[in-house]
């Protein structure tokens, strides 16, 4: 399980009852998960702590435990200001 991605930590943006703004029957109930298996994805973009874009399964990895899966592990893309760039 990545660290910290339990129920308290996780950011929710809509009020408990609210309606989807996409689909007013879609639920926006969250059940949180028992973290037992670890899979391998790829994806485009993280916001946070959460996938922006669809993430694609790559395997099942058989070889790891949830507790040794981390955030840390994750690549960190190069950031930069661009006010910095431009003015220079």
């Amino acid at each position: 399980m990545f660290e910290g991605a339990g129920p308290p930590s996780l950011e929710r943006r809509v009020a408990p009852g609210a309606i989807s703004r996409w689909s007013a029957t879609k639920g926006l109930s969250f059940v949180p998960l028992r973290p037992e298996l670890v899979v391998e994805v790829a994806y485009d973009h993280m916001e946070g702590r959460r996938f922006r874009h669809t993430a694609q399964f790559r395997r099942q990895r058989d070889d790891r435990t949830p507790e040794s899966c981390t955030y840390e592990q994750l690549e960190q893309p190069v950031s930069y200001d661009l006010d910095d760039i431009l003015a220079g």
